[in-house]
């Protein structure tokens, strides 16, 4: 599998800045290329009101071992590693 983490801004405060930043991962299979499926999901995070939304790291998961690794060509962005296999752990917890 391949995956994407996005860090995501929405909401504005009365002094006109951010609320809130989250980051989310995107999991897909690897016949889809990181680039389009960070496309398509920008624009839906965009039409649910989120102001900004960045890809910060891509790469492979393996999900017999829960390891992310390697990087994404099209995005230009390298894995974090354990980082990011933490932002994933979390988010399947229920945590974001």
């Amino acid at each position: 599998m391949k995956y994407i983490i996005i860090e995501a801004e929405y909401g504005m405060n009365s002094n006109g800045s951010t609320e809130r930043k989250v980051a989310f991962p995107i999991i897909f299979p690897n016949c889809l290329v990181h680039s389009e499926v960070f496309n398509g999901i920008t624009r839906t995070f965009r039409r649910h009101g989120f102001l900004c939304a960045k890809a910060v790291a891509a790469g492979f998961y393996n999900v017999i071992n829960g390891c992310c690794d390697g990087k994404s060509e099209t995005l230009n962005l390298d894995s974090r590693g354990r980082e990011d296999e933490r932002i994933i752990i979390a988010c399947e917890a229920g945590k974001l």
